[in-house]
């Protein structure tokens, strides 16, 4: 007499099925709110650009645009940023329906090992799959992914999949528009070193740039002479950030390696509660003056101040570098539970606690710089690809 129990293979891939289709459910539905709200957003363009037209904007003498003023140019951005992120999650969603198609076509090992696969951290970052643990401890999955091996370079560049390397002329001149900012070196390193990485396929050399694009948006930050400009700067740091979503996720998700997070965690351990660094209770309570992560986020804060402080303990560039990438991950997935309104809160929040803990913060970051073992980048140079290359300011 045959069990009436399901088969764990075929339990496990009817759970993969119904994630997929209630991923399919948010995503359309986020769709559906992005078209709607780029819908609001050339309304408001044609309205600035009809006050403009009219006369309603006075137009300054010698000023570099005088075809559209800066509000428009702001806009414009906006709303192509939306219709950014409407294309990369069609891309998503095509992704995630050939994944289930191929994953019942498989062989029923094959299924339960692809299905086991769903679960791991990189793709519920992908995914963000809200109906899942938001914070998955590295020990557990370290003994899945124990034996895989990265290959040293991927197949395609970002700007190869993307069409081209991201524009970034307006953010330059509107962070030149900046008094603090119009002779800083900075803003050109931050974007010139972005767009090079765009170029990359080496995951190393990629890692490399990515702790240099971090050195240099809080270079540029600390350029700053007042709160004003700072937090006008990162204003556009953080609208940068949002029109070029679909560059920045691919590059970080292909340069970290999560068999090297998981062993670091292995060597290490992780930091108890007693082990966390100075500012760790600061930045908790400041994070938690966010209405949106005042409740419900307390994993992924203290497991973001358990990554502070085990990144601290690491001693090798390359140990300091994966963990900083875990740090990107966590305040990304951090920044994803905010409305739009406390998302620029909880930016603020991670700044001022930055400066307050500036000293630590910067001995940390320099020790991730991985050049030091042969990634191919230097303190004091962005190498020349088809993006161009920039001089910094060191």
């Amino acid at each position: 007499m045959q069990s009436g129990r399901q088969p764990p293979n075929a339990k496990r891939t009817q759970q993969v099925r119904d994630a997929q289709r209630k991923y399919r459910m948010r995503k359309e539905l986020r769709i559906a709110e992005l078209t709607a709200e780029v819908a609001g957003l050339t309304r408001r363009i044609a309205e600035l650009e009809g006050l403009n037209g009219g006369g309603g904007f006075a137009k300054q003498e010698g000023s570099p645009a005088q075809t559209s003023c800066f509000m428009c140019e702001t806009e414009r951005n906006k709303a192509a940023q939306y219709l950014d992120r409407i294309h990369w999650l069609e891309i998503r969603l095509a992704e995630v329906e050939t994944s289930a198609a191929q994953t019942f076509l498989i062989s029923p090992v094959s299924a339960a090992l692809s299905a086991q696969s769903c679960i791991l951290p990189e793709a519920i970052v992908a995914v963000d799959s809200s109906h899942l643990s938001d914070v998955q401890p590295p020990l557990a999955y370290a003994p899945q992914i124990a034996s895989t091996s990265l290959p040293a370079c991927v197949p395609l560049s970002a700007a190869s999949l993307f069409g081209g390397p991201p524009n970034v002329e307006f953010h330059k001149k509107a962070l030149k528009l900046i008094p603090s900012l119009r002779e800083c070196s900075w803003v050109d390193t931050l974007y010139d070193t972005f767009v090079a990485q765009s170029f990359l396929t080496d995951r190393k050399v990629i890692k490399a740039y990515a702790i240099k694009v971090l050195t240099a948006k809080f270079r540029l930050f600390d350029s700053c002479d007042c709160p004003e400009d700072r937090w006008k700067a990162v204003e556009l740091v953080e609208l940068f950030k949002a029109r070029n979503r679909h560059y920045i996720s691919y590059m970080y998700r292909i340069s970290r390696d999560e068999a090297f997070r998981a062993s670091i965690y292995l060597k290490y351990g992780s930091p108890n509660q007693q082990n966390l660094l100075p500012g760790a209770q600061e930045f908790t309570n400041a994070v938690k003056e966010v209405p949106s992560l005042s409740t419900g986020a307390d994993a992924l804060i203290d497991e973001f101040c358990r990554c502070f402080a085990l990144q601290a303990k690491c001693t090798s560039p390359e140990e300091k570098a994966e963990t900083w990438l875990q740090l990107v991950d966590l305040q990304d997935r951090l920044e994803s539970r905010c409305t739009e309104e406390d998302r620029a809160k909880f930016v603020m929040k991670m700044e001022s606690v930055r400066v307050q803990f500036k000293h630590l913060h910067d001995e940390m970051l320099h020790g991730a710089d991985v050049c030091k073992d042969g990634a191919g980048v230097c303190n004091d140079e962005v190498h020349d690809t088809p993006g161009g290359g920039a001089k910094s300011a060191d």
